[in-house]
């Protein structure tokens, strides 16, 4: 039978397939609880049942979904689990604070050496060699600009904005237009300036 939970296909296509694999997962499981026991952190199963040392609450929806994606993809299945709605947390910067701050640890240190056998190594076409290089440049941007008007402003500017006061608080374009006021005033921008601009977007600064 294949898991599914809910909140799918609406972000990722694919995310609301759980992996298959029981074994990773249960393995994922028996990590993730010895952790959280040291972790200023609480965890809430379903019925309310909390684990943890106390803290951020991280409540887990779907506990063997979420244990199956973090068996089977680690960082990425974490993250692909929040998009699903497997766990969820009221304060989730506080959360994924305690657990960045600890990552190194997270893992006993005789598990560590087995981490190669079970993160996916980079496949070599992604490397960095030049025809690798010019084919994931193609890949990214390449794509038409229809596609970037779905996530970014009208601006279009492609790098995080600035909300810094009441009037760059209602719309991400007016966060964007004060981050990009905040650098020209401090790189000195004026009058008969001549500037080149480079990997900021489709060219705001203009």
């Amino acid at each position: 039978m294949t898991l599914t939970t809910d909140r799918s296909a609406a972000f990722r296509p694919g995310v609301g397939t759980v992996p298959p694999s029981r074994l990773r997962g249960a393995l994922a499981r028996r990590l993730f609880l010895h952790a959280v026991r040291r972790l200023p952190l609480t965890v809430e199963l379903p019925g309310g049942r909390r684990l943890g040392a106390g803290g951020p609450v991280m409540r887990l929806r779907h506990p063997e979904a979420f244990y199956r994606r973090v068996g089977a993809g680690g960082l990425i299945g974490f993250g692909e689990a929040y998009m699903a709605r497997d766990w969820e947390a009221d304060d989730l910067p506080a959360v994924l604070t305690v657990m960045a701050e600890r990552l190194a640890t997270l893992i006993p240190p005789g598990l560590q050496r087995l981490r190669r056998l079970a993160v996916r190594r980079v496949p070599r076409d992604e490397l960095g060699g030049r025809e690798d290089t010019r084919r994931n440049v193609h890949r990214h941007y390449d794509l038409s600009n229809d596609l970037f008007a779905e996530f970014l402003d009208e601006t279009l500017t492609y790098s995080a904005a600035l909300f810094d006061g009441p009037a760059s608080w209602e719309t991400l374009a007016g966060a964007q237009r004060a981050k990009i006021d905040r650098l020209l005033d401090q790189a000195g921008v004026g009058p008969g300036t001549r500037l080149l601009e480079i990997g900021t977007g489709w060219g705001e600064l203009a």
